[in-house]
């Protein structure tokens, strides 16, 4: 599983828009905004025209920050059913990447250790895949959708699941999991100064940041690091830890553009089966605010997946 699946919706569902400068929340925090407005359960806000985030309604003061239309309370959510979630992680391939998983990270294990990396780097990719139990993630990924995406939602995703295009970008997506980077690499190399390269690594550029996939694996090393110092036995000490995990983050937040420019070459060589015309479809559902939407459960579920790996994980090494 790359990100866990970032799957998009054809209808839009429109939100409430608020001409408010200031997002006032309840802890007394305050964010200038140039824009902000309600979806269901969450308040987005747009500082500007490259940053935007979402935040849960119940932790801004919505009066006070003069959002137009009703506040997320009075907005009449249903809560889709637990048949209609398997349909939806099923038809998406949401249920195939987590079932993978295993598999890709012990490929990735393989990778590792004939590159010619620390055979360290290797042996925790296997300990990582010894943690993972496939039921068990599939369970949170289930309660996590259950608890904050609504029916109609999940009734259009499982609706646009069906589209040849969405089939074929569902497919390419399974495959991530599994490509190597000199694969990607040699990719690049061959095509980059071939006519239209340029055109179809903007489109790439544009998905990666609409799908928010490099600030899914920015959270995901964050994750990563404070998870995996947690798990170390004892032989090292708090200090030496907080102390690490600063060093590491620093060298996460620093290599930000790194990780995107990789990204988006994986996107380059993962798609390179879809046609653009496939692509600009699903470029125009990641827009609308349905699919930004669903976009921002795809995130925290992944997150909530990771979670879970590295709780394991961590009992997995006191045992």
């Amino acid at each position: 599983m790359k990100y866990l699946i970032i799957t998009l919706l054809w209808v839009s569902i429109f939100p409430f828009t608020a001409s408010a400068k200031i997002v006032y929340m309840k802890n007394d925090d305050q964010i200038d905004a140039e824009k902000a407005w309600i979806e269901y359960d969450t308040v987005y806000v747009r500082i500007n025209n490259d940053t935007l985030i979402d935040l849960p309604a119940i932790e801004v003061d919505i009066m006070k920050s003069s959002l137009q239309g009703r506040p997320a309370s009075e907005n009449k959510i249903f809560r889709p059913s637990k048949e209609l979630v398997e349909q939806v992680i099923t038809a998406t391939g949401i249920k195939k990447q987590i079932v993978n998983l295993p598999d890709n990270i012990s490929n990735s294990a393989i990778n590792a250790s004939q590159s010619g990396m620390n055979d360290g780097i290797s042996q925790l990719l296997l300990r990582i895949k010894d943690s993972f139990d496939v039921n068990e993630e599939l369970g949170i990924v289930r309660k996590y959708i259950i608890a904050h995406a609504d029916k109609n939602t999940l009734q259009d995703v499982l609706l646009w699941s069906k589209n040849p295009s969405a089939r074929r970008i569902f497919s390419a997506e399974l495959a991530m999991g599994q490509i190597r980077k000199e694969d990607v690499d040699d990719y690049i190399a061959q095509i980059q100064n071939k006519q239209g390269f340029r055109e179809r690594y903007d489109l790439m550029a544009q998905l990666e940041k609409e799908s928010r996939a490099s600030e899914t694996a920015v959270k995901a090393a964050i994750i990563t690091v404070g998870s995996l110092l947690d798990a170390i036995p004892s032989g090292i000490t708090e200090k030496e830890k907080k102390s690490i995990r600063k060093q590491q983050l620093q060298t996460i937040n620093q290599n930000k553009n790194i990780i995107r420019r990789r990204i988006v070459s994986n996107m380059v060589y993962s798609y390179r089966n879809v046609s653009d015309e496939d692509l600009q479809e699903y470029l125009r559902m990641l827009r609308t605010d349905s699919g930004r939407n669903f976009t921002r459960i795809a995130v925290g579920a992944t997150e909530e997946v990771l979670k879970l790996l590295f709780r394991n994980m961590k009992r997995n090494f006191r045992d």
